[in-house]
């Protein structure tokens, strides 16, 4: 074998020995139509809400259950037409800080019941729950939203990081946040 020349034979040989481990990360992102498509298909009005406030946050599946189950409206607060929900949720090694959305979809919310189970029961889309998360991270850096402000709104900061600039990042986040709502609010509501 030459130095950085090998055969396809050589390759497939090394393929079949070296099982190459998988990150775990889908990386499927839905495009704005199949968003679209997916949420007009959605006839339970518990999932349809779920799959909304996971598009407007960001939110994981399990996550945007344990708001909509345990929702407390005291936890709501409303900024200039965008409203955060107070998770301030840690699990393991998973952080949700707060939830952003639309003041108009945060006022319609109540206390609902919803499970995995519920969601699953029937879903039959391309677009899988979890697709969500990826689909509101892309949409926000394409709107020009910066990733250290992208990284809090998902809860990937880290503890030290909030510690010394949570102000910043929560202000920043908001501002960033309402600038982007319009083009969130028109692909989410039809």
């Amino acid at each position: 074998m030459q130095k950085g020349i090998v055969t396809k034979e050589q390759a497939n040989e090394l393929k079949s020995v070296l099982k190459l481990k998988r990150t775990g990360f889908d990386v499927y992102l839905p495009s704005d139509t199949e968003v679209k498509e997916t949420l007009a298909a959605i006839k339970d009005h518990r999932v349809k809400t779920l799959i909304k406030l996971m598009l407007y946050s960001g939110c994981r599946v399990i996550e945007g259950i344990k708001m909509l189950t345990e929702f407390e409206p005291s936890k709501l607060h409303f900024v200039d037409g965008v409203a955060f929900y107070d998770m301030n949720w840690i699990r393991h090694n998973k952080r949700a800080n707060k939830l952003f959305m639309p003041a108009s979809f945060a006022k319609q919310l109540d206390q609902i019941y919803i499970s995995e189970r519920i969601l699953y029961k029937n879903w039959t889309y391309r677009m899988k729950p979890k697709h969500c998360r990826n689909w509101f991270a892309n949409k926000l850096l394409q709107l020009g939203v910066t990733e250290s402000i992208l990284a809090f709104m998902l809860g990937h900061s880290t503890r030290t990081t909030l510690s010394a600039h949570y102000l910043e990042l929560m202000n920043n986040s908001l501002k960033s946040y309402k600038r982007a709502m319009p083009a969130l609010q028109a692909i989410i509501e039809q």
